[in-house]
């Protein structure tokens, strides 16, 4: 649910895809948000850069041709020091499609989360959401059945 809006959706995540226009995995979109890094769709190549270390699904080098029928090509950024997860990203050439996702300002009292992550998706134009993470809560009660607040009305 939009807390900022105070509406919600009820249906499946394909539901929401086609209301959006916008393609997804839960499971990677739940990688992203929270800083995991997302699953390689082959075996990982290492590059060092200078302060940061680079790891990619596919031989970014030119050296061999990537596989034209794959779907996905994963890039994951990590800090040099600390090895964190700072960007990562997914493209799907053949669909004209990319995910990104920024983590910025890892702070010690949010136990390793950053401050800020930003998603960006591209395709026929770009979409961005930065997200503020002012407190996390790890292994906090979570109740179910959920119930949304009755002043918030379904989205159209």
């Amino acid at each position: 649910y939009n807390s900022l809006e105070r509406n919600y959706f009820t249906g499946s995540p394909s539901q929401l895809e086609k209301q959006f226009g916008f393609s997804f995995s839960f499971t990677t979109l739940m990688q992203m948000l929270s800083t995991q890094m997302v699953s390689p769709q082959a075996n990982w190549e290492l590059n060092y850069l200078p302060g940061r270390y680079l790891l990619q699904d596919y031989d970014a080098s030119g050296g061999s041709l990537p596989n034209p029928t794959r779907e996905v090509f994963t890039d994951v950024e990590l800090h040099g020091e600390s090895f964190r997860v700072v960007q990562q990203t997914l493209r799907e050439p053949v669909n004209g499609k990319v995910y990104s996702a920024r983590y910025q300002n890892f702070q010690s009292q949010n136990e390793g989360y950053p401050a800020k992550v930003i998603l960006e998706f591209a395709q026929n134009g770009r979409t961005t959401i930065e997200l503020n993470v002012t407190s996390v809560e790890r292994d906090g009660g979570f109740s179910f059945p959920f119930n949304i607040p009755s002043s918030y009305a379904p989205l159209p």
